[in-house]
């Protein structure tokens, strides 16, 4: 994630995550009970769509490349 354009506000950010978090994890786990997504898949894609969410709430840019 590259600082946005005001500058960093970890209290913003965490407030953000926070949010981003708890929305990722009810979405997540409701496409796991429907069968759209495996709990595997979901873990791998956890971390990166929270802090995608979090980037664009705080108008941060973030990039994500798979090894």
């Amino acid at each position: 994630m590259h600082r946005p354009p005001q500058g960093r506000n970890d209290a913003q950010i965490d407030k953000a995550r926070r949010k981003a978090n708890g929305e990722v994890r009810s979405e997540f786990t409701e496409s796991i009970n429907k069968g759209h997504m495996t709990v595997s898949e979901a873990e791998a894609a956890h971390h990166h769509e929270v802090w995608r969410r979090v980037a664009s709430d705080i108008g941060a840019d973030y990039s994500y490349t798979e090894d």
